[in-house]
């Protein structure tokens, strides 16, 4: 099993999922169960533990070293003879400003609708935000962090609930208790919540008038419009004469007496 022996990762896995859940960004669901997948993600965030699989946690219980929770499947289940850690408890004195990561994808429709839990019940907001970009980071690299307003949402009374170690949990979070991240895309525009922003700056062709266009000293030509063309000299005086001119020249020479 790796360096580590089956005891001392049995020990370590027992502080993770059971001492301090929290400060790994776990949390059980109310029926005592929890995704493997969660637990995986966070392993990876340490060295010495990346190597550890759902085989190494049967291996354990095979060897008949005792752990708080079994491994069913791809969830990890609490088992029944212990009691869940003691939490949600719903929190009256919040910190001023709660974080939660997401993919920039999701920004247009939190913006609609708000935060709202997904897969599992509650949805965990963390006091720290590079705790929170860690978290979301293990779902995608490129996650940006929201700041929940938590005053405002205690006096709209939206449940917040304490876990362990500055992990906080919620149920959804309205839209207008949120504060957005302000993101520029590759073209220079800035855009907020996953919505492009004017700048300001006119862009060649375009006006800052819809449906307006502006136009170039090309697009003022003749019929042609070939503004690609040289051009044309003006004609000099005497010698540099036109044909049908020195004609009309020497005809009025001939009538001369």
């Amino acid at each position: 099993m790796a360096a580590i022996p089956p005891k001392t990762l049995a020990k370590t896995l027992t502080y993770i999922l059971v001492t301090a859940p929290g400060e790994f960004g776990l949390f059980w669901n109310p029926d005592g169960t929890m995704p493997w997948k969660e637990l995986y993600w966070a392993l990876q965030e340490d060295e010495a533990l990346r190597f550890v699989r759902e085989s190494h946690v049967r291996e354990i219980r095979y060897l008949g070293i005792e752990l708080p929770f079994d491994l069913d499947g791809s969830v990890l289940r609490w088992k029944a003879s212990r009691a869940l850690p003691p939490y949600p408890l719903e929190l009256h004195l919040l910190p001023r400003r709660l974080y939660f990561a997401c993919r920039p994808r999701q920004l247009p429709r939190i913006r609609e609708n708000g935060l709202e839990a997904g897969a599992r019940p509650y949805l965990p907001l963390t006091a720290d935000r590079q705790a929170a970009l860690r978290i979301g980071r293990r779902r995608d690299p490129e996650s940006v962090v929201l700041e929940i307003i938590t005053d405002e949402a205690a006096r709209a009374h939206v449940p917040i609930y304490r876990a362990d170690h500055g992990l906080y949990l919620a149920n959804s979070i309205p839209a207008r208790f949120i504060h957005f991240p302000l993101l520029r895309r590759e073209d220079g525009t800035e855009a907020v919540t996953g919505k492009k922003k004017k700048t300001g700056k006119v862009s060649a062709g375009l006006s800052a008038t819809p449906g307006s266009y502006l136009l170039s000293p090309r697009d003022l030509g003749t019929a042609g419009g070939n503004f690609d063309r040289e051009p044309k000299q003006p004609q000099k005086k005497g010698k540099g004469k036109s044909g049908w001119k020195r004609s009309l020249g020497r005809e009025r020479q001939k009538r001369t007496p």
